[in-house]
């Protein structure tokens, strides 16, 4: 496994129900040559329309797709058929409690880990 790139071993991690329906989703979009998964990443802004001020949202849990050669070999989930990665580094994965990617249910589309 590549630890400098922070993929979590196929037999850590667990990822909550709505999580999955999410990441399911995103999937079903994606090509072949690519593989669903979440990521962390240390700062994200937004804005809630193009003449809205960008809004500091921090850290946090993303998901996207990554495509499949780049993935270190013993990387990948499977769950239902679905074929994932989770890349989040070792220490913040370590600072949850329980080990779940869930969705926060105070802000609805962020994704957290408890």
């Amino acid at each position: 496994m590549a630890d400098n790139l922070h993929f979590l071993p196929k037999t850590t991690g667990q990822i909550s129900a709505p999580a999955f329906d999410k990441l399911k989703s995103l999937a079903s979009t994606i090509g072949p040559q690519w593989i669903a998964g979440f990521y962390y990443y240390s700062n994200s802004q937004v804005r809630l329309s193009k003449d809205a001020g960008w809004i500091d949202q921090g850290a946090g849990i993303g998901l996207g797709g990554f495509k499949r050669a780049d993935i270190p070999s013993g990387c990948e989930h499977q769950r239902e058929g679905i074929d994932y990665i989770i890349q989040i580094p070792p220490n913040i994965w370590a600072s949850a409690k329980l080990g779940i990617i869930d969705i926060d249910p105070s802000m609805g589309k962020k994704f957290i880990i408890i």
